[in-house]
């Protein structure tokens, strides 16, 4: 539930800053307050994404813990409390979504690299054409 809740707060701060640039535009116009912008939105994504990361360590832990102790226990073994059956389930699996909260983060940095540097782009291609 931390890993949603982060990807959910950094998109919502993407989503914030990336409409308060298009509403800005005309004021943010120097190419040093874009490359300030970008700079702090990188480095928004390096800390969401090393947390991210670190939950997922974390969550690896714990199951590695709780297997141990289901072992220990012997809730494995066929037969030890109910007849026929173990209580562990052999065919538990850890579902990792930091791969896809990697590439939502990734995706909505360069969107928002995308959407500053938009206009001097745009300026650029006009200026090649001529």
């Amino acid at each position: 539930m931390i890993d949603l809740r982060l990807f959910i707060g950094y998109l919502t701060m993407q989503m914030l800053a990336g409409s308060w640039f298009i509403a800005n535009i005309d004021k943010v116009n120097s190419f040093i307050a874009k490359l300030g912008l970008i700079l702090i939105d990188i480095s928004l994504a390096v800390v969401a994404l090393i947390l991210l990361h670190r939950q997922k360590l974390r969550r690896k832990e714990v199951v590695n813990t709780i297997r141990n102790c289901n072992e220990a226990l012997g809730y494995q073994d066929e037969g030890m409390y109910i007849e026929g059956k173990c209580i562990d389930d052999p065919e538990m699996k850890i579902r990792m979504w930091f791969s896809l909260y990697a590439i939502g983060i990734i995706a909505s940095l360069l969107g928002f690299i995308i959407i500053i540097l938009a206009n001097s782009i745009t300026v650029m291609l006009q200026i090649t054409i001529k």
